[in-house]
């Protein structure tokens, strides 16, 4: 962040927004916001976080990690790829993706990056949802910009009563055209909704 070459260059190849707020999702998204910060997680086996008492705020009950492969670049990742790690993290955690109500999300705010993003969740969500429950998706990189090597760290220290994923500035986000007509299922959160209730109560997070 000290070093202006990496902000030029993505200057120069159009990947910043030119007011400097990411848009994630939305029908305004024109680039990255550049960020950083940092935090800290405490890991604990569940047992042990009992045992001593402490507040436990989730558990990881699954992950999974693959890479791109051979793509178009940085800007324009694979939907496949995406689409298989997402089923290779579910079906290690034992969860339905059927199940999940909301999705903290990449979200970068590029009219490219999201609209991929948005059909291979769709892709991998859809599948046995109840018309009536949507998935929810947003990026908390609306609030606080791409926060480069922090920016996995950015949601664990969320309040579990709801999902937060505010559009803009605070105000409602128009999705991007191509997430907004499509048939999968997803949804652009643009106001902080509350966990859903009822039979599919399980609250399932994915980041």
């Amino acid at each position: 962040m000290l070093s202006p070459v990496t902000t030029a260059a993505l200057a120069n190849m159009g990947g910043l927004s030119p007011n400097a707020r990411c848009k994630a999702f939305d029908a305004a998204a024109d680039g990255i916001a550049r960020g950083e910060g940092c935090g800290v997680v405490v890991l604990k086996p569940l047992s042990r976080a009992l045992a001593d008492g402490d507040h436990v705020w989730c558990t990881i009950r699954g992950s999974a990690a693959n890479n791109d492969g051979s793509s178009n670049g940085l800007t324009a990742p694979s939907p496949v790829a995406q689409e298989e790690v997402l089923r290779a993290a579910y079906a290690r955690a034992g969860v339905s993706p059927a199940d999940v109500h909301f999705v903290e999300a990449h979200g970068t705010g590029t009219k490219l990056g999201d609209p991929i993003e948005a059909a291979a969740l769709g892709a991998v969500f859809s599948p046995g949802r109840p018309a009536d429950s949507p998935l929810r998706i947003g990026s908390v990189k609306t609030n606080m910009g791409h926060l480069e090597a922090a920016q996995r760290r950015r949601r664990t220290d969320q309040d579990d009563s709801r999902p937060a994923a505010p559009g803009a500035a605070g105000k409602p986000a128009l999705p991007h055209p191509p997430i907004r007509t499509s048939r999968s299922g997803t949804g652009a959160c643009a106001c902080p909704p509350p966990w859903s209730h009822g039979p599919r109560t399980v609250r399932c997070w994915p980041v």
